[in-house]
């Protein structure tokens, strides 16, 4: 008993062999992505050591002996959080100026969706970045208050690592998105940890002052 094979057209063979090849080529771009996505990492991590074991010789902090300097301190830092903001939307002007998108309503907003993605997705993360850092600098004490700057660091330099990434391929925005996100998270957990006061069972010299 045989069995009948339907033969393969030219056409078929042309798309899988189109299909393979485009398999192929995204495999290479997707190893090289988490290459580059796990050292850039594991730089953030040795940086953040380093930043913590040195920070004396790299930032003065300025006297704080309550929660209001704490508070002003955070709030002066929030300068440099404008930037990404700022570029993102001039990133939107430009491209309405090339693309002659000047209408929202024209149908031509394809030509600005990207730059439209990163702005929003900048804004967002700026505002939950901001209250992470106030919450903080509202638990932390004042020998601890060095880590609110390099949150600051981390947040500007990983948008504009997201804004390049996202620039030249949406899949290449993952380095910059895990540079704010990190530590937003860490940030989360410790702030949990003084508000459910864990950390201050654990550690009693980080009693909470919030002397106004």
């Amino acid at each position: 008993m045989s069995t009948s094979k339907t033969p393969t057209t030219r056409l078929q063979g042309r798309r899988m062999a189109s299909s393979s090849r485009s398999s192929a080529s995204e495999e290479i771009p997707r190893k090289l992505l988490m290459m580059m996505s796990g050292a850039g990492l594991s730089l953030l991590v040795i940086f953040t050591l380093a930043y913590h074991r040195f920070h004396k010789s790299i930032i003065l902090l300025p006297r704080m002996t309550s929660a209001s300097d704490r508070l002003v301190y955070t709030l002066q830092l929030q300068a440099f959080a404008l930037i990404p903001i700022l570029v993102s939307i001039w990133h939107v002007i430009y491209n309405r100026l090339t693309n002659k998108v000047y209408n929202p309503l024209s149908g031509r907003e394809h030509f600005v969706e990207k730059s439209n993605r990163i702005l929003t997705n900048t804004i967002e993360h700026s505002l939950i970045n901001l209250f992470a850092e106030l919450i903080l600098a509202v638990y932390l004490p004042n020998d601890m208050m060095h880590w609110i700057p390099l949150m600051v660091f981390l947040f500007v330099f990983g948008r504009i690592a997201f804004w390049i990434g996202y620039t030249i391929h949406p899949k290449f925005r993952g380095l910059g998105f895990a540079m704010n996100f990190v530590p937003l998270n860490i940030a989360f957990f410790v702030i949990m940890g003084y508000a459910t006061g864990t950390v201050r069972r654990f550690y009693p010299s980080s009693a909470l002052k919030t002397e106004l």
